[in-house]
């Protein structure tokens, strides 16, 4: 069992590999538009960095590490959540979405196999970011506890979003409209989730919004791991909890969903059974 698991986990990420392989420009482009962004966010940085540190209540210390991770988990966010609700869709279109459940695998199983390479692609991109970051621009991770809080906070987040993806899948499967739901998350996150500047820089009577917006705490607990943000122990420990209060209601939403779309789409023949 736990073999042809593993076989089953190997041939989709190879699959998935050679597929986004075969498009070689959008396959490099995607990697170089990482050192793009390190770029345009390095001179954006310097313009601003006058504004954002004249104020010396700054929580802020490194302009540039502090818009770099913003972008960062963004972009990665945006990769994890709509990847396979996008990939759904073009199945669906082409006719071929119905013929992958003639494989010997659960279809649930198979949506969450399939979460397995954007997230080894995540995770190569957000080294990337991290690399550069720490050898050219300023991030460090000084003590071992931060590098346990910034692994912890990689790992939950990871969980987010790929639950957040489940409900994407979700919505696919059933009315072709999944790719709103990356669209929504990124826009609320970019507006009031401290994606390029402080939440408390826009609103103070709204803080309650944290409670909703996972990538608010993820990257309040990733930018204080790594140096960029001051925090007192009470906001710590109130945004690990967030993190992990994200994962597990998500979690639970995403499954749930994803269980219901498929037996709602068996039942109505939006999924013909073979």
């Amino acid at each position: 069992m736990k073999n042809m698991i593993l076989n089953q986990i190997r041939s989709i990420l190879i699959k998935d590999f050679l597929i986004e392989y075969s498009y070689k420009g959008r396959f490099i482009y995607s990697i170089l538009f990482i050192f793009i962004q390190l770029a345009v966010f390095y001179f954006l940085s310097g313009f601003l960095e006058t504004s954002y540190t004249k104020n010396n209540e700054s929580p802020i210390s490194n302009l540039y590490g502090f818009f770099i991770l913003g972008i960062c988990f963004l972009d990665i966010s945006y990769t994890l959540i709509s990847y396979v609700s996008i990939k759904i869709e073009e199945y669906k279109k082409i006719g071929i979405f119905e013929e992958l459940f003639i494989l010997p695998v659960h279809p649930i199983r198979l949506i969450l196999m399939s979460n397995i390479y954007p997230v080894i692609f995540s995770l190569f991109k957000l080294i990337i970011y991290l690399l550069c970051g720490l050898l050219f621009f300023g991030l460090e991770v000084d003590e071992s506890i931060n590098l346990l809080i910034l692994v912890f906070t990689i790992s939950f987040g990871l969980v987010t979003l790929v639950s957040i993806s489940l409900i994407a899948s979700s919505l696919s499967i059933l009315y072709y409209s999944g790719v709103y739901i990356s669209t929504i998350h990124n826009t609320i996150s970019l507006l009031f989730g401290g994606v390029l500047y402080p939440v408390s820089y826009m609103y103070k009577d709204l803080f309650f919004l944290e409670l909703f917006i996972p990538l608010h705490s993820i990257l309040d607990l990733a930018r204080y791991a790594l140096g960029l943000y001051e925090m007192n122990n009470q906001d710590l420990i109130i945004n690990i909890f967030l993190v992990i209060i994200h994962s597990v209601i998500f979690a639970l939403i995403g499954f749930i969903s994803i269980k219901i779309a498929f037996k709602k789409a068996f039942r109505e023949g939006r999924i013909s059974f073979y």
